[in-house]
């Protein structure tokens, strides 16, 4: 195992794919800095953990096209038959690549924290929430999408075509989790408001406008009045959008399990159990793993 790791390490700082991945966070982080101190600046009550997990929807992109390029490479090379053929074992070849790829997602991880808090700790000033259980979770994450994205790079032999299968996934993975994660914002019940008075009078020596149409509105509620004749409150309709029952479950229980979910709850930091969804992508990770051991074991690599 260590001579895998030790080789596998060394391709991957040869690596332009790692490389690139680490500039797009490094970049990201710089630009969430930069964003988070142009609002302060603008009398935005913004912190500095507001957007820090923005990090997190690029973990299931990069690591489909790093783990599928990384591995892939072995068999278009014909590394993977050497190692086999120099006395290797299939599962610990396996266990090496989800090592290396789950390492260099941590080290992806690094290049952000390095830049946004870097920049960002002066700009803004320090964390005024705490993040630990968040990371801890995004760190789960990794390890259940470098499990889902090795099955796939060493179980499908064509670097290409596990690519395209990684890379879609991801994004289908992500894409469904934010249409799931709109629909269940929806609110239960929404006020009726109205409008009433619109008003136009025109003032062509006015310095306010540039067309010299000055639009005046006048907005009100269109509440029913009391006995008193005072606006009543008003009155909560039904919102036919509302997801509940079953259903309203059965799309939280997908937000939570899956890693596109995770990626949306972890950056919107709308995360109620921390553990819970730690422990969904650790069981994602030790079920992929364990389903790509089994079939690796059984594949024909000649």
């Amino acid at each position: 195992m260590s001579k895998l790791l030790t080789a596998g390490f060394s391709r991957v700082f040869k690596k332009k794919t790692f490389y690139i991945c680490l500039i797009i966070m490094a970049v990201n982080g710089v630009l969430n800095a930069l964003s988070i101190y142009s609002d302060k600046a603008l009398g935005y009550n913004s912190t500095l953990d507001s957007i820090f997990f923005e990090y997190v929807p690029f973990i299931p992109i990069l690591m489909s096209v790093f783990c599928a390029l990384f591995i892939g490479t072995e068999y278009s090379d014909g590394t993977m038959r050497n190692k086999i053929v120099s006395g290797h074992k299939r599962s610990t070849i396996y266990l090496s690549n989800f090592i290396i790829c789950a390492a260099a997602g941590l080290m992806m991880f690094g290049a952000y924290f390095i830049t946004y808090l870097g920049l960002g700790i002066p700009l803004v000033g320090f964390f005024t929430e705490a993040i630990i259980a968040l990371v801890g979770c995004s760190a789960a994450l990794l390890l259940a999408v470098t499990g889902i994205f090795t099955l796939i790079a060493l179980t499908v032999k064509s670097k290409s075509a596990s690519a395209v299968i990684s890379i879609i996934l991801a994004f289908t993975m992500i894409f469904v989790a934010g249409i799931l994660y709109s629909l269940l914002q929806q609110p239960e019940y929404y006020h009726e408001y109205g409008y009433i008075g619109m008003n136009y009078q025109d003032d062509a020596t006015s310095d306010n406008y540039e067309f010299g149409l000055h639009m005046e509105f006048n907005m009100e509620e269109m509440n029913p009045l009391d006995s008193d004749n005072n606006a009543a409150e008003p009155e909560l309709i039904p919102n036919p959008s509302y997801i509940s029952g079953v259903k309203r479950q059965i799309y939280q229980f997908i937000l939570d399990f899956t890693p596109g979910g995770q990626s949306i709850l972890i950056s919107s930091r709308d995360v109620s159990n921390p553990l819970l969804l730690a422990g969904y992508s650790i069981i994602i990770s030790v079920v992929t793993t364990a389903a790509g051991l089994i079939k690796f074991n059984k594949m024909n690599l000649n």
